[in-house]
This record gives C-alpha cells, structure tokens and sequence, in this order.
C-alpha cells in the first residue's frame, strides 16, 4: 500500500488522522524545510478517516477523508 502524500503545509503546522470514532491513529508536526508530509497506511485498518491539519498558531485547516479499503 503506498502512502498518502499531504502537500502545502505550513512549517509548524501539525497533522492529524482519526478514526470515525475520534481516535487519533496519526499525528505529525511539519518541520523547516518541509511542506509535504508522507502518511504510512501500512499500519491503518480497513476503514474512512479524517485528515485534520493546523497552522503553528493552531488556527483549523483543511479537513477531508480518507478511506482505505485492502
């Protein structure tokens, strides 16, 4: 399974996946130099998840879901 690429990032910001039920399965901070962050999905189950990003001032950003099915 190859991973998601989450493009535009602002370096500080933080990303965020959840299950439907809240649980975070993923979490990664973008650091200098980077805007790009790549999420394994080898770990994640069958399933639709949300993809939470937020600014270094924690300001909300874009959510969207995901779904992977195997």
């Amino acid at each position: 399974l190859q991973p998601v690429l989450i493009e535009g990032m602002q370096v500080g910001g933080q990303l965020m996946i959840t299950d439907m039920n809240g649980r975070t399965v993923y979490r990664n901070s973008v650091t200098s130099g980077e805007t790009t962050v790549r999420v394994p999905l080898r770990r994640m189950a069958s399933g639709i998840y949300n993809v939470i990003t937020a600014t270094s001032t924690s300001k909300k950003g874009t959510v969207c879901k995901i779904a992977i099915i195997r």
